[in-house]
């Protein structure tokens, strides 16, 4: 797994900015939480074909990064321009989130994903507090249920196949914390799937 840091400047959280999605959480052995980022070719995108270049951002909690982007889409974010054919798209709309800039304890809206999570020191500590972020698009996602991560393990989502193509893709939508009496952490972790048609586009530099 590659894992990439893309800020200079310190951040109130690790965040996937507002160009990739945050696709799989990860609680290490000791408990601390772990996000992954992806930028399918659904998402990511201004409405005349550019790339958005909004970078991940992630944090160093004892050695270890507190996310990641995902390997095979590292060096999209270095293209300056994308070719898309928009041809049958007349209304085509950015593809972008809006990630707030306060954190919360929870991103209980419809229409929210977890952008971001805090820098997690002490593991003891409650709530998990999260960045939001905003896409008008979630309003048509499916709420795909809750799983219990517990530490040590990782829930995974990403794109959706069927007949070898590509429709919807499931995305992280909120994150709770909870520590049971003897001290054992897990995280409830709410996945939805929203609709997910990719363009057909070819790399560009310019």
């Amino acid at each position: 797994m590659y894992f990439i840091i893309l800020q200079n400047n310190p951040i109130e959280a690790s965040s996937c900015g507002d160009a990739a999605i945050p696709y799989s959480f990860e609680a290490t052995k000791t408990g601390h939480p772990i996000l992954g980022c992806a930028r399918p070719s659904c998402f990511g995108w201004t409405a005349n074909g550019n790339a958005l270049s909004s970078f991940p951002a992630f944090h160093r909690v004892h050695r270890k990064l507190d996310g990641f982007l995902r390997k095979d889409e590292i060096k999209d974010f270095f293209l300056l321009h994308r070719d898309v054919d928009l041809s049958g798209f007349q209304n085509f709309q950015p593809q972008n989130a809006r990630c707030l800039k306060t954190l919360k304890n929870k991103c209980p809206l419809s229409d929210q994903w977890v952008g971001g999570i805090a820098p997690n020191t002490n593991i003891s500590e409650l709530p998990l507090m999260l960045q939001c972020c905003t896409y008008e698009k979630l309003v048509l996602a499916e709420d795909r249920g809750i799983v219990i991560v517990n530490s040590g393990q990782i829930i995974a989502g990403g794109e959706v196949m069927k007949d070898g193509r590509q429709y919807a893709f499931d995305y992280i939508s909120d994150i709770v914390k909870h520590i049971k009496p003897d001290g054992k952490i897990s995280y409830h972790v709410s996945l939805h799937r929203m609709p997910c048609l990719p363009h057909p586009y070819e790399h560009t530099l310019i």
